[in-house]
């Protein structure tokens, strides 16, 4: 399957990457706030884009218009991952931006700005579920098998597993997976 670029393709991307800038915001917990963040900021990321042209065109503007061109025309969608270049460059016009709010010292502003977003990604951090795994590495059955492993093998021995850096994590016995396509 070939894709190709395409005026859908280009109106589609345009409507949804700005979408995926709400990212910067996600915490976790709730997309609501990150939306309602994401919004507030939009005005200050423009207006610090709007200062940092009329200051001239910059490394940073120029890295920025060719790569967003380039995910604009790239045929398929490719959400957040394709923005993560883009990230850095949007907390910095949103911290130029805030030249514009009068009456209020910019190093305050910056510094709240930024701890706002260090709250975000430290609640995201600190609110992620942390049950102990009993589908994978902390099954009884796979420690179990690791056990028989260590005691039934040589630790030079190689073993094929379907996963292998499990496998070597818990056993110490170099492993690597199998082919399960051949014939």
């Amino acid at each position: 399957l070939q894709a190709t670029v395409s005026i859908a393709t280009l109106r589609s991307n345009v409507i949804d990457y700005p979408k995926e800038l709400v990212a910067v915001w996600v915490n976790g917990q709730n997309f609501t706030v990150a939306k309602i963040l994401y919004l507030l900021s939009l005005p200050f990321v423009v207006a610090g884009l709007w200062i940092r042209l009329q200051r001239g065109l910059k490394a940073l503007e120029l890295y920025l218009l060719f790569y967003v061109l380039t995910i604009l025309l790239w045929p398929s969608f490719q959400g957040t991952r394709f923005l993560l270049p883009v990230l850095p460059a949007f907390i910095t016009y949103l911290m130029i931006g805030t030249e514009l709010l009068h009456g209020v010292s910019a190093t305050t502003l910056r510094l709240g700005l930024g701890a706002l977003l260090c709250v975000t990604y430290l609640v995201n951090y600190y609110g992620k579920d942390r049950a102990i795994d009993t589908t994978g590495f902390s099954q009884p059955e796979f420690i179990s098998l690791c056990d028989f492993v260590t005691a039934n093998t040589q630790s030079t021995d190689h073993l094929l597993f379907r996963k292998p850096r499990a496998l070597t994590l818990r056993t110490g016995r170099p492993a690597a997976i199998y082919n399960s396509g051949a014939g």
